[in-house]
């Protein structure tokens, strides 16, 4: 998810989220892999049957989004990421 997500980020989300948009930064399962989980932007929904249409930030990174699995339900969200933050890196913080 770079740029958006850097390693060493931290993140709050908002579990179960009732509304979500084009946009949105979600976690949600791999549809081919239960239990693992991904972090993807939601760039389209379907108003017919509400899919989610999820990619990464950086299409060059070969990430595995809905490119590769297609749509998801909304059933399948586990939460909408609300905050990122960088911490200090250790060296800062005395």
């Amino acid at each position: 998810m770079r740029p958006t997500l850097a390693d060493g980020d931290w993140v709050l989300a908002l579990a179960h989220p009732r509304r979500l948009a084009v946009g949105d930064v979600v976690v949600c399962d791999l549809p081919e892999s239960r239990g693992f989980r991904i972090v993807k932007r939601i760039t389209a929904i379907d108003p017919s049957d509400g899919s989610l249409w999820l990619l990464g930030d950086d299409p060059a990174a070969g990430s595995v989004d809905s490119r590769s699995f297609g749509s998801v339900i909304p059933a399948s969200v586990f939460a909408r990421l609300v905050l990122r933050y960088r911490p200090l890196p250790p060296t800062l913080i005395r």
